[in-house]
């Protein structure tokens, strides 16, 4: 099971030394509803992207589907080739 973006934000914030209240500080937002986007794990493409400029990190993105893991390991090792 892999870490949602909430998590991975705050281990990094964690790590940096920076509140919840300094990251919405930072971002022009409340540190209320920067609680409830953690509290939903809900945050948008560009809500990603501030937060990372914010912490000095990059994002990346992959697309990821239930229908691949279904796949057996001869199939996958196909796709990840190309």
């Amino acid at each position: 099971m892999s870490l949602s973006n909430g998590e991975k934000i705050k281990i990094i914030m964690k790590r940096l030394g920076v509140t919840t209240t300094k990251l919405a500080d930072d971002l022009g937002t409340s540190r209320q509803n920067l609680t409830n986007k953690f509290n939903r794990n809900k945050f948008d493409e560009e809500e990603t992207r501030a937060i990372a400029a914010a912490l000095g990190c990059e994002v990346e993105t992959s697309l990821q589907s239930a229908a691949l893991e279904l796949l057996d390991p001869m199939n996958e090792a196909v796709l990840r080739q190309k």
